[in-house]
């Protein structure tokens, strides 16, 4: 008896670790995405932001004025925002650049599970350069948080890096760009990677993360890093969230960020969460 009690104790625990904690499917839309629900990065899916992104009117505009065929998507983490690209832009192929095998795993399980084929998965850091032997930190607790440099204790793993100049010269045959990075600090590095295709064709657009702790986590001064973007492209704010048919990608790059309007725009983005550890998203386009 002690012994059945015991085997159904163990069912039990085995049936509330996989409900609770094993990988799980979520309905976003008509978006399957499996996620490992023990990652705190898996469970951030399972809440209303991932609604919010998926009807985004922007990605409805980006399709209409950019109309990209190939978009990049740095730091694709379970490819939730490469799914959407994929929906919103048909003629598109989705390329996309994540450090962790774990999650490279997961978003090719994920594009297949959605019908998807036109995609790429390329298992790399994104940085300035090419190198077949880098480390990258995977933080324990929460995978978006996975970082180049990363804290003590944090295990790496051995990937290599690519540069978006190797990427666009491997898979780009025409028309336009579209490009998300979001690399947890690491921008500085990967714009250095791609001044070669930005400074030689206008067809792009760009929607970066901006997030001053953790660019000074990779080695990166933000304020720095924020001038020379402004001095080189057209730089905005992204709206946090989008209104119903208020927020115009067009008319928002008429008054672009000003290079002396740099440092208050770094204390109000810094000022957006507690401690100074406020983010947000940057659209960019070639100026003019």
């Amino acid at each position: 008896m002690l012994k059945n009690m015991k085997y159904r104790g163990e069912r039990y625990l085995k049936a509330i670790f996989l409900k609770y904690y094993g990988n799980r499917t979520l309905k976003i839309k008509d978006i399957n995405l499996t996620v490992d629900f023990s990652d705190a990065g898996g469970r951030i899916y399972d809440s209303s932001w991932t609604h919010e992104e998926y009807e985004s009117p922007l990605y409805d505009e980006i399709e209409s004025c950019w109309n990209p065929r190939l978009v990049i998507d740095i730091g694709a983490n379970y490819g939730f925002t490469g799914l959407i690209s994929a929906k919103k832009f048909p003629d598109a192929n989705v390329v996309m650049v994540e450090a962790s095998p774990k999650l490279c795993s997961f978003i090719q399980h994920n594009f297949e599970a959605n019908n998807i084929l036109d995609y790429e998965v390329v298992n790399s850091i994104c940085g300035s350069s090419e190198d077949n032997d880098s480390q990258f930190s995977l933080n324990p607790s929460f995978s978006g948080d996975n970082r180049v440099i990363g804290e003590k204790g944090w295990k790496t793993v051995s990937v290599p890096t690519k540069s978006i100049n190797a990427i666009i010269e491997e898979s780009y045959i025409s028309g336009n760009v579209y490009i998300k990075i979001d690399t947890q600090g690491f921008e500085e590095r990967v714009f250095n990677g791609a001044e070669k295709f930005l400074d030689t064709h206008n067809n792009w657009l760009i929607k970066t993360e901006y997030a001053p702790h953790w660019l000074r986590s990779q080695g990166t001064d933000p304020l720095v890093f924020l001038r020379s973007l402004i001095l080189n492209y057209a730089v905005i704010e992204a709206p946090a969230r989008s209104h119903f048919n208020r927020n115009n990608l067009q008319r928002l790059f008429h008054e672009p960020l000003a290079i002396d309007e740099c440092e208050e725009f770094l204390s109000h983005v810094q000022n957006l969460d507690d401690n100074n550890l406020g983010w947000c998203d940057l659209f960019i386009k070639p100026k003019g």
